[in-house]
């Protein structure tokens, strides 16, 4: 009797003899996927979401059955998990539905952007953006990093934000905290690049890396100063990183070193020392 050929491995054998510097076990769950993939089909509709479910959960709506979508998106969707498709592919496909042909350029962008191959992208935009904020001391919500990052309408107004929307709006919050320092942030300056000189100084007045310091935390804010006083000098911010006990100063080694200097000049005024 000829033997049963095992398909899986076959499949793990041909790929390690082709080159691939995968495990055998590696190979074995790149097996397992693939073929979990090829089991989808439109005419097992709960099949169908369980797969979109866990490979394109994003595409979950196009599924609801009193939808205007239509079965030849399903179909995309389909062939899409069981072939693995790419972005390109993948956005021609859905583009060839009869939805898709008249979809805004929002809903497009938001296909695309759910791509297994696009994901890297989305979460390297995600995590600049993040980043912005931050330099604009600027308050992120999820539901506004979504709205950027897939298209989708911000919830309550109905409209969806682009990034230059929202780093306007990040502009305006920080010119309402801090309306003084206007000009520079029209000028292109974050909160983050004014407060940078600060940072550096403060770093080498109080003995810390400016790295591990946060200008957007506890007295560090003060150099930023207010509409009555204006923004801080760097003369100003040296004398009060100085005699601010808030900053710790006075435990540093130049603070003791100034200690030591004092009391001797003191004990040399009286006499005690030559």
């Amino acid at each position: 009797m000829a033997e049963t050929k095992n398909p899986r491995k076959a499949y793990i054998d041909a790929q390690i003899k082709a080159g691939s510097t995968k495990t055998r076990a590696e190979l074995g769950r790149e097996y397992d996927e693939q073929q979990a993939k090829k089991a989808t089909t439109v005419a097992n509709p709960a099949d169908l979401k369980a797969k979109v479910d866990r490979y394109l959960p994003a595409y979950s709506f196009l599924l609801d059955p009193n939808s205007i979508f239509g079965a030849d998106v399903a179909q995309v969707l389909a062939d899409a998990v069981a072939q693995n498709y790419d972005a390109t592919r993948f956005e021609g496909a859905l583009a060839a539905t009869n939805y898709f042909k008249t979809a805004t350029p929002e809903q497009k962008a938001f296909a695309r952007k759910q791509l297994p191959a696009d994901k890297a992208r989305i979460s390297t935009e995600a995590n600049s953006l993040k980043q912005l904020a931050k330099s604009y001391n600027y308050a992120l919500s999820d539901s506004e990093l979504q709205a950027v990052l897939t298209g989708t309408p911000m919830p309550g107004t109905g409209k969806p934000v682009s990034q230059d929307e929202l780093l306007n709006k990040m502009k305006m919050s920080a010119k309402g905290v801090l309306p003084h320092l206007s000009s520079q942030i029209d000028a292109g300056l974050s909160l983050k690049d004014i407060s940078e000189n600060y940072k550096q100084y403060a770093g080498q007045i109080l003995e810390r890396d400016p790295n591990q310091i946060d200008m957007f935390q506890g007295p560090f804010l003060d150099a930023f100063g207010n509409a009555q006083t204006g923004q801080m000098s760097l003369g100003d911010w040296v004398s009060k990183l100085k005699s601010d006990p808030r900053y710790g100063y006075q435990n540093t080694k130049a603070a003791n070193r100034d200690a030591q200097s004092l009391a001797l000049t003191i004990a040399r005024a009286f006499g005690k020392v030559r």
